[in-house]
């Protein structure tokens, strides 16, 4: 049955074997294909674990090289949440957006731009299709906009900024966590914009 399908790719998502989401997916073919069992969102939560989670094992020192990479992770984990309603009638939960956006991160690293442009159009989905985001929501859309190093430290403080405003008028506030990340931004937008401020004295000077 569902429930045991469903404990079949628990197990897969909590291993660190890397060839857990082709797995996953298999299990997922095997679950439509069989009329009597209907794959439900704790199914797809625990297909999209794995592959965020094959997405964080490549920045890992012992990554195997057929793993994916934690672009691929994304956009196959993307792809999957958007099959859910459209191809499997199963509405996403928090849960399966917060795998996504934990997926987003990973590649925030290599490519913050396209990182934070993907997990802020989800943030915004999930508004618009009444899924009701959480602390954890807000946690990985910070640590994204963070670890986008090619942005300035006054951007991503901007950016993080708007993301608070949004969340808190969807009555989300930051945890402990997300609060120091949030003071570790502005300390950096703030040293950014004085260092910016003393070049303009030197060339007036």
């Amino acid at each position: 049955d569902t429930m045991t399908y469903n404990s079949l790719l628990q197990a897969w998502s909590n291993s660190k074997r890397t060839e857990a989401p082709d797995q996953a997916m298999r299990i997922l073919d095997r679950m439509v294909a069989n009329n009597s069992v209907r794959p439900d969102a704790f199914t797809f939560a625990g297909i999209l674990k794995c592959w965020y989670k094959v997405g964080a094992g490549r920045h890992s020192k012992h990554h195997s090289a057929n793993m994916h990479s934690p672009l691929t992770a994304a956009q196959t984990g993307h792809d999957v949440l958007h099959s859910m309603q459209s191809t499997y009638n199963v509405r996403p939960n928090t849960i399966c957006y917060n795998a996504v956006l934990q997926a987003w991160y990973h590649v925030a690293r290599t490519d913050g731009e396209m990182a934070v442009q993907r997990s802020v159009a989800l943030l915004h989905e999930m508004l618009q299709e009444s899924v009701v985001p959480d602390e954890y929501t807000l946690g990985w859309l910070l640590e994204t906009i963070r670890s986008d190093k090619k942005s300035s430290a006054i951007t991503r403080w901007n950016r993080a900024q708007q993301i608070v405003h949004v969340m808190s008028n969807a009555h989300v506030s930051p945890n402990r966590k997300s609060r120091k990340l949030l003071e570790r931004l502005e300390r950096h937008a703030r040293a950014q914009t004085l260092l910016a401020g003393k070049g303009m004295e030197s060339k007036g000077n």
